[in-house]
């Protein structure tokens, strides 16, 4: 068994997805992904190409232990940039929204529209595409039912509805994702630390 370090590790759900794929491949039965540690154990004989492309899937990556960065280093920068880009793009959807929802009748509504959209798809087509892929085979997630609702929403006309449900949904997943990076830190930062016992 080998331990590797995994980025991009967001969510608790994708973890047990990755696990599963992981473990249907030939002598991964014993495969173990933790969550809140981004680590990876992992049996020898399982082919390492097979199990990078399965995470590829979900945007996670096993840490290069032979980059010129430390772990922490190339860790923190991945998941900082993808914390930014996450909340530009939530600010921007929620702006967007806004502005559809105030001007309301006063734009034609196909402009309404197209503007609930973008708003809906810059927060929400991470999920949108993981949905469509497990919609495709038959895997039924909380990505894939959002995704299912997403369509329904617009498809009867609630966009407004189905924006407001990307955009929460969409920031769910960012402080889900920042909780738990924190969380790991302080776990790291104290183990790193001596271990100091009382003197009686």
């Amino acid at each position: 068994m080998t331990e590797y370090r995994l980025t991009g590790l967001s969510c608790a759900h994708c973890s047990e997805k990755l696990e599963r794929e992981i473990r249907n491949l030939d002598h991964g039965s014993e495969a173990k992904i933790f969550y809140n540690t981004s680590k990876l154990i992992l049996p020898d004989k399982v082919p390492l190409t097979a199990v990078e492309k399965i995470l590829k899937t979900e945007n996670v990556a096993i840490v290069n232990s032979d980059s010129s960065q430390s772990e922490d280093e190339h860790a923190h920068s991945h998941e900082h940039g993808n914390d930014k880009k996450l909340l530009i793009q939530l600010g921007i959807s929620t702006v967007l929204f806004l502005a559809a929802f105030i001007l309301g009748d006063k734009i034609p509504w196909g402009a309404s529209f197209a503007i609930y959209f973008v708003a809906a798809g810059l927060s929400g087509y991470q999920t949108f595409f993981k949905g469509l892929k497990n919609l495709f085979r038959l895997k039924f997630t909380i990505d894939t039912l959002m995704t299912v609702a997403l369509i329904g929403a617009f498809a009867i006309g609630d966009y407004k509805e189905g924006t407001v449900v990307a955009i929460l949904f969409g920031l769910n997943e960012y402080l889900e994702g920042f909780g738990m990076r924190q969380a790991r830190k302080s776990m790291s930062e104290l183990l790193k630390s001596p271990l100091k016992l009382p003197i009686f």
